[in-house]
């Protein structure tokens, strides 16, 4: 059994992106609230008589920014084809070296948050990830 083919590819990527408009986390706005008492996050809770949190308001805004870079790579491979059919690899590779927020504080500054490595919503912002792919292409066997 003998490779037909191999491919390498890698990818790096390096992205800057300035005035994204994204919606808070409730648990920040919540902690901005009580730290600060900033109308800019105090404004966006709502509460009952007796203080309990009833909704966190999460308006889309606009962020400082946000900046990532990481590389992407992969190798393929395929055996040549035989009787019993052929088969197919791949492995898929993502490294995030870096996915930082930057937005407005109370104070009237900017925070630079490190998100890699870090789960919030969608999508996953995992630091690495690995994906091994084997496929068999079979032939038809037929009787004598």
């Amino acid at each position: 059994m003998g490779l037909q083919g191999i491919t390498f590819e890698a990818n790096y990527y390096n992205i800057s992106m300035e005035n994204v408009i994204q919606a808070p986390n409730a648990s920040e706005v919540l902690d901005g609230c009580v730290e600060t008492l900033a109308d800019v996050f105090c404004n966006a809770v709502t509460r009952t008589a007796n203080g309990q949190v009833t909704r966190i308001d999460g308006i889309l805004t606009n962020i400082a920014g946000i900046e990532t870079d990481g590389l992407d790579w992969s190798i393929s491979m395929e055996t040549e084809p035989a009787d019993w059919g052929q088969l197919r690899f791949k492995w898929l590779n993502s490294h995030l070296f870096k996915f930082e927020e930057s937005t407005p504080n109370a104070a009237g500054g900017i925070d630079v948050i490190d998100r890699a490595g870090t789960e919030l919503g969608s999508p996953e912002r995992a630091t690495s990830s690995s994906n091994p792919h084997c496929l068999w292409i079979g032939r038809l066997m037929h009787g004598p």
